[in-house]
């Protein structure tokens, strides 16, 4: 049927809630296999995106914004669409080294970005 769209969205409980989603797009760096939620800090040299690691010392411990496709870079960067804020479900994050969600939960609500867990949100995407 013309005016029609048949994309589809995969139910993966990552976006929750009613908070609105802002969208971005953001450079991934080389080397990296990252899936939908990962979590990402920035090198600050490069300015490209990584799994965040709270102990990382190049700038990509701080937090930036959450991937929402997956990832994989071998030998170039890749561009990724990317939340900056919203609710996403903490069950569904990952992140780079040790960090964990509870790690990141206060630094991602001055952003906002909000942790929730299934008990306690509307799922949205």
């Amino acid at each position: 049927m013309p005016g029609t769209s048949t994309d589809s969205v995969t139910m993966d409980n990552l976006i929750v809630g009613e908070f609105p989603i802002v969208r971005d797009t953001a450079t991934i760096d080389v080397n990296q296999t990252l899936t939908r939620g990962c979590v990402l800090g920035k090198i600050t040299a490069t300015g490209y995106y990584l799994a965040l690691d709270d102990t990382a010392v190049d700038g990509s411990a701080v937090f930036q914004c959450v991937l929402l496709e997956d990832v994989t870079t071998t030998s170039a960067t890749q561009v990724a669409s990317v939340a900056l804020t919203g609710e996403f479900d903490a069950a569904t994050l990952t992140f780079g080294g040790s960090t964990t969600a509870a790690d990141m939960k206060v630094e991602m609500r001055m952003a906002s970005c909000f942790q929730k867990t299934l008990s306690d949100n509307v799922v949205g995407e």
